[in-house]
């Protein structure tokens, strides 16, 4: 009897102390997968952050893609907000109408330019008369005139040739008259080079084409001009068109004044003898 209750407690007590070991077992189990879940879901967090900050800001070809966009979308804009670029200029001259002397706040008609980057101007001359309107470098013939023998070998590429300052202007009008007195006074001779050539029309030598527009010195034929003449070069550079030789007139150069704003060119004019007096 004794043994069989030896036996029994023997049984109970190793019950209990499987029962216990398995809940530890159990707590144990539990306690790791929570630390498990709270370290995967740091790992998971810091992941994510990762990946937000990776994804809030674009890469460098994303961000010049989005500047871009909005520059090509500002550029639309102006031009769908503003429309033509073309300019409206005073167009006169003082032989027809004297306010043309001082346009400013006057009542005188105006003239819309034809190219986008035409400008205004105004032209002077030594004898006092104006005249104003639209100017383009490149759609405007313009003339040049010089007072010595094969001098008018300027390029198609500096023409028109515009003085920066009033005063070398004043100057090369002063040259120019004491030249003329000059040659009536001995009864000097002028040369200057004479050649015509007009690129879009694709005709005649390319070389001596070439030569004309470079304006090749040794490589031009040469004119002798008359007594009233001085020698001259035109040009139309977008047409690739240029002309030398012996001319009347204009017998001085002009002073151009240029301006790229609506309506701006109405300075007074320029009084030759206000500089030569000085």
């Amino acid at each position: 009897m004794i043994k069989m209750n030896t036996i029994r407690c023997f049984l109970g007590f190793l019950f209990i102390f499987t029962i216990h070991s398995n809940c530890t077992e159990v707590r144990k189990n539990k306690q790791e997968l929570s630390e498990n879940d709270e370290l995967n879901s740091k790992v998971d967090h810091l992941q994510l952050s990762k990946a937000l900050k990776v994804y809030s800001r674009p890469d460098k070809r994303e961000r010049e893609v989005g500047l871009m966009s909005a520059q090509q979308f500002r550029v639309n804009t102006s031009e769908n907000d503003f429309g033509d670029l073309k300019r409206s200029c005073i167009m006169c001259n003082n032989v027809a109408t004297e306010d043309c002397n001082d346009p400013k706040n006057k009542l005188i008609p105006s003239m819309m330019c034809q190219h986008d980057d035409d400008v205004c101007y105004s032209l002077h001359t030594p004898f006092g008369i104006v005249d104003r309107g639209c100017f383009n470098v490149n759609h405007n013939i313009t003339t040049y005139v010089c007072s010595c023998n094969l001098c008018n070998y300027i390029s198609i590429s500096e023409m028109p040739l515009m003085f920066s300052k009033k005063r070398d202007w004043v100057d090369n009008v002063i040259e120019l008259s004491r030249t003329r007195h000059f040659r009536k006074s001995v009864f000097k001779d002028m040369s200057c080079l004479r050649c015509e050539v007009n690129t879009t029309t694709k005709t005649g030598d390319m070389l001596d084409s070439a030569n004309c527009l470079e304006g090749s010195i040794g490589n031009l034929p040469v004119e002798d001009c008359k007594m009233d003449e001085i020698c001259a070069v035109r040009a139309l550079r977008a047409d690739g068109y240029i002309w030398r030789g012996c001319v009347k007139a204009p017998l001085y150069n002009y002073w151009w004044a240029v301006c790229d704003r609506d309506l701006c060119n109405y300075d007074p004019p320029v009084i030759l003898y206000d500089f030569v007096n000085v």
